[in-house]
């Protein structure tokens, strides 16, 4: 009656779930958003990455020359240079200031006539730091993005769990109701197995005469009614199996769907024990939902606190110190104004560019300096009114996790009550059961005896697999109620224990 291949697969609900987190496209999706998060935020800790950073330039230069004291002969001035540097800068971790350090030196030589030096040797070492006292001391545009970058990465961690948890949820569902079909099929087969004995059975008694032709007929309707049901049920089988191998199946191609699935999972959860008050205190610790606002309300404060900090004056404290180093060859050009040569200098300026950076490593020539800056801001209104919708934003969230902590606590009562009422089912639903049975077989020992009709068989029969049937549609229930009450306070992923992470790690 199938329209699937012979080929039987077992399966558990625990591989139905593996195979549902290995498979699930939402949950793949998922997976790589909070990769993407780790890396944003290791992007975002790349702000306070140091840069090196280096030059080097050759220049010749012919300029004209207005006056003799230009130092140009001839009217001209020519001069030729290279000059290179390298340092590193960057932004501290910690309140905000910057810093650099560079070193810079070069090779100078022209015709100026008044120039002592010829070629010249200059270099320099400097270093300085910038301290915000007043806008971006307690924080900074780098921090804050940092800071929204990680609480990014538990978004996305939690959106994970969420997608998890219904991926999980959904599975549960689709497995029992799969369970729920198998074994009612089985049920209407027993029973038309049943109902087609009773037929000969009557066949045999009628042609002995001890039952009426028309007694034959009624066995055979029945038969015939409960071959449609088994016709149904495993209508019912095949669209439940499709409708879990869906959630299971990595694509259409996968050997699955070439398989009929046999629920190995028995429908016999534990008793559920938690208390009301129990349950509620786990869904508002647990529900990735409630995670998800927490993170936007922290991200909203991290918001906040940056742009009350831009309202401030802009007072920073520059520090800065240099030194300096200067040799050369003392210059063989005759000084026009004196008639001698331009090259007498001092004897600690004589040499190359060694004695340049010996001059520059022994700090001769320091030069320290200390700067206040301020900047006050006139009226500054951007960031006031980032502050206000900050602010704004801040009661949305409040009032947006208030509701959601009130809807969980209703889908956690309905969800409690739904497990006691399922539980109170299945136990009345086992009794009917139980009496019908009794009830069928003492109308067919009845019957047996001549003190019974055909009909009130019939009867019987319909009546016990009925019974049969609302049993397991009750267990059914509360396996469902179980599974839906775990998903309401959030142990759906304890309960598997199910552990995430990252498609290829943050």
């Amino acid at each position: 009656m199938g329209v699937t291949s012979p080929v039987v697969e077992e399966l558990s609900l625990r591989d139905a779930v593996a195979l549902a987190l290995k498979n699930n496209a939402d949950i793949a999706v998922a997976r790589l958003d909070a990769d993407a998060s780790g890396y944003r935020t290791l992007a975002a800790r790349g702000a306070f990455d140091s840069v090196v950073f280096a030059n080097s330039a050759f220049e010749h230069a012919v300029t004209p020359q207005a006056s003799l004291f230009g130092g140009g002969a001839n009217g001209t001035l020519t001069t030729d240079g290279w000059a290179s540097g390298a340092g590193v800068r960057g932004l501290s971790k910690w309140g905000g200031g910057s810093y650099e350090v560079g070193y810079a030196g070069s090779r100078q030589s022209s015709d100026n006539l008044f120039s002592t030096l010829n070629p010249q040797f200059p270099s320099s070492f400097s270093a300085s730091f910038v301290q915000p006292l007043g806008r971006g001391l307690a924080t900074s545009n780098a921090r804050l993005q940092i800071e929204i970058a990680s609480r990014s990465e538990q978004l996305s961690d939690a959106q994970l769990r969420s997608r998890a948890i219904d991926a999980i949820a959904g599975v549960e569902e689709a497995y029992w109701n799969l369970s729920f079909a198998v074994r009612n099929l089985d049920v209407q087969r027993q029973a038309l197995d049943q109902a087609r004995r009773q037929v000969e059975s009557n066949q045999r008694r009628a042609a002995g005469g001890l039952l009426a032709p028309i007694e034959i007929v009624e066995a055979e309707t029945q038969a015939a009614t409960l071959e449609q049901n088994v016709y149904a049920s495993q209508e019912l089988v095949t669209r439940a199996e499709n409708g879990l191998k869906l959630l299971i199946a990595a694509d259409r191609s996968a050997a699955i769907w070439n398989q009929a699935i046999i629920p190995t999972t028995p429908m016999t959860p534990a008793p559920v024990k938690m208390a009301l008050d129990e349950a509620v205190t786990r869904a508002l610790a647990n529900r990735p939902e409630l995670t998800q606002v927490a993170v936007s309300e922290q991200i909203n404060q991290a918001e906040e606190r940056f742009y009350r900090d831009q309202t401030r004056p802009q007072v920073d404290l520059v520090a800065s110190y240099s030194v300096s180093g200067l040799s050369g060859s003392p210059s063989s050009v005759q000084n026009p104004l004196t008639g001698l040569p331009s090259g007498t200098v001092s004897p600690g300026l004589v040499g190359g560019y060694g004695q340049s950076f010996d001059a520059l490593w022994g700090a001769r020539y320091p030069t320290a300096r200390v700067d206040l800056r301020i900047g006050l801001p006139l009226g500054n209104r951007a960031a006031h009114a980032n502050v206000a919708i900050a602010q704004t934003e801040r009661g949305q969230l409040r009032r947006q996790r208030d509701h959601l902590a009130q809807a969980i606590e209703a889908e956690v009562r309905n969800a409690l009550q739904a497990v006691r009422s399922a539980e109170a089912r299945v136990a009345a639903a086992g009794v009917a059961r139980r009496s019908a049975e009794q009830q069928y077989e003492s109308e067919l020992r009845r019957f047996d005896s001549g003190l019974a009709t055909v009909f009130l068989v019939l009867q019987r029969q319909s009546d016990a697999v009925s019974a049969q049937a609302r049993e397991i549609k009750a267990q059914t229930d509360l396996s469902a109620a179980n599974a839906a009450l775990r998903r309401a306070t959030g142990t759906t992923l304890e309960t598997f224990a199910v552990s995430l992470s990252p498609a290829k790690g943050s």
